[in-house]
């Protein structure tokens, strides 16, 4: 029982290791000929355990920025998503709880309406119009 609590602590820390590693490098950086002082100092593979654990926080950080980023933009009440590329989805997200509103009629005078109740003020027939007035 001990020798496999003793190999999970060995695997929490080796992959706890270059995380923490990673993110010291980092702050490293700011300091470049200190840090090269010091990596200089370190054998090949902790250099290397650090560097790994380095892009780790770097890819961590870096998806969470992207989810910070609003994806959704307000306009008249409803909200109409971002795409990657630029631009917006041609599609009316409900001003509520941003799910997809729909018609429900082919008919171009018919308002988007949400399945939570919410009916927008854009009519089908605007949908085009206002995707154009959007930042």
């Amino acid at each position: 029982m001990n020798t496999l609590l003793d190999k999970a602590k060995d695997k929490l820390l080796d992959w706890l290791l270059p995380l923490i590693g990673g993110a010291l490098l980092g702050l490293l950086v700011l300091f470049t000929d200190y840090a090269i002082t010091v990596l200089e100092k370190f054998p090949p593979k902790a250099v290397l355990m650090l560097l790994s654990g380095q892009m780790i926080v770097i890819f961590l950080l870096g998806t969470w920025l992207i989810r910070l980023r609003p994806r959704f933009v307000e306009h008249k009440g409803a909200f109409f998503k971002k795409k990657r590329g630029g631009g917006y989805h041609e599609a009316v997200y409900c001003g509520v709880c941003k799910k997809p509103a729909s018609t429900g009629s082919y008919h171009v005078a018919s308002h988007y309406k949400c399945s939570c109740g919410w009916q927008s003020e854009i009519t089908k027939g605007e949908l085009e119009y206002e995707l154009t007035k959007l930042p």
